[in-house]
């Protein structure tokens, strides 16, 4: 068959012009773009990544309908504190089962958090979360949705 590809490399007249005369000069640089770094936004609240327990997902959202207070995965980065451990503190402060205690700790081990408590009382939420806090445990609490009455985006 034809062949595919032929190379003219070598092949074209030897002439006394020069390659930029003949308009094979290189091509120009693009001009570069220099992007502004962005700046940390002057009203960030900082204890909402700090230690405190409050933490607001949605600035909007200051009155919602209830509470959840979350055992974070953090917890467990701390060789004191145990599935064992974390599932006592959870039945003595909240007052669950061990069954249920455990099974809350394991899920917060494994999938980065766990729902403890919900409640519409955010002074509640609170108080539950300083709680579990002195047995130093890594809690936070979040606003809730009212799911029934959500509207979807």
């Amino acid at each position: 068959g034809p062949p595919l590809f032929v190379s003219l490399v070598g092949s074209a007249p030897r002439s006394g012009i020069s390659l930029i005369a003949r308009g094979a000069a290189a091509p120009a640089l693009a001009p570069t773009i220099t992007i502004p770094r962005p700046t940390v936004h002057s009203g960030i609240d900082d204890t909402r990544y700090k230690d405190e327990v409050r933490w607001l997902m949605d600035e909007e959202d200051k009155n919602p309908p209830q509470w959840h207070v979350l055992l974070l995965d953090k917890t467990f980065e701390s060789q004191a504190n145990t599935i064992t451990r974390v599932a006592s503190c959870l039945a003595a402060v909240l007052g669950l089962s061990l069954p249920a205690a455990v099974m809350k700790a394991e899920r917060a081990h494994d999938e980065f958090y766990s729902v403890l408590e919900t409640t519409p009382d955010l002074s509640t939420a609170v108080q539950m979360a300083h709680q579990l806090k002195r047995n130093r445990l890594v809690v936070r609490v979040s606003p809730g949705a009212d799911l029934e009455t959500a509207e979807g985006p």
